[in-house]
């Protein structure tokens, strides 16, 4: 993987996950040009220490975040086969990336009958979530038992809530607009939750979702 990568990415592999690699194999396809700007590094100690390119501070759209990710899985799909060959095995590859501003997450698996490990989404369940909102997590069985959608201090709960929160600051109905990956729903509220597809991977842009799309790959006859 290293090969594959821009030398300013190879330079900052500091340690030996696989995660590590794989960002450095896509910061190479999202900023594949080199620039003499380098963007001072805010969480090392020392000057010059670990410095990067300016550009990886830019903020990039989901459709070119998705590309670079596209183009990742396809390059260690190649890698293994030239190397493995009749060996290889499939990927499990659920990855989210987000700069901040944009934000892409696949749930994939090169396999044509196997399924990836489960990845769900929600735009709803961060009322649901937020301790400053009147309802918990884990509904009627949390550790302030069911609140059957009352309010407290004034604050009104979302409709249809089970949970209590004494401690609510706000109303449900001031939560925003919020976009949330997780590999299982962490809510009581199934209906808050949408399973991923396989080979999918969805476009995010100012917290709202602007696609899901196929993942093609090396071998299933129709790559992206």
């Amino acid at each position: 993987m290293c090969e594959e990568m821009s030398q300013e990415a190879y330079e900052h592999i500091l340690g030996a996950t696989d995660t590590e690699h794989f960002a450095g194999l896509l910061m190479s396809f999202l900023c594949p040009t080199s620039k003499s700007k380098t963007q001072r590094n805010p969480y090392s100690g020392e000057e010059g220490e670990n410095d990067f390119p300016a550009e990886w501070e830019e903020y990039h759209s989901p459709e070119e975040m998705k590309d670079a990710l596209v183009k990742t899985i396809t390059t260690i799909i190649n890698i293994q086969a030239s190397l493995l060959g009749a060996k290889v095995q499939p990927n499990d590859l659920n990855i989210a990336v987000t700069d901040g501003k944009s934000l892409v997450a696949c749930r994939f698996r090169n396999h044509a009958t196997e399924q990836p490990p489960s990845l769900y989404y929600s735009t709803t369940a961060g009322v649901t979530m937020n301790r400053q909102y009147p309802d918990h997590p884990d509904g009627a069985k949390g550790p302030h038992g069911s609140g059957k959608g009352k309010s407290h201090h004034g604050k009104h709960a979302a409709k249809g809530a089970e949970g209590y929160n004494p401690h609510a600051k706000k109303d449900a109905g001031e939560y925003g607009t919020h976009f949330i990956v997780a590999s299982e729903p962490t809510t009581y509220k199934d209906a808050e939750w949408t399973l991923v597809g396989k080979n999918k991977v969805l476009l995010v842009g100012s917290g709202a979702l602007i696609g899901l799309e196929e993942v093609g790959y090396p071998g299933d006859g129709k790559e992206n």
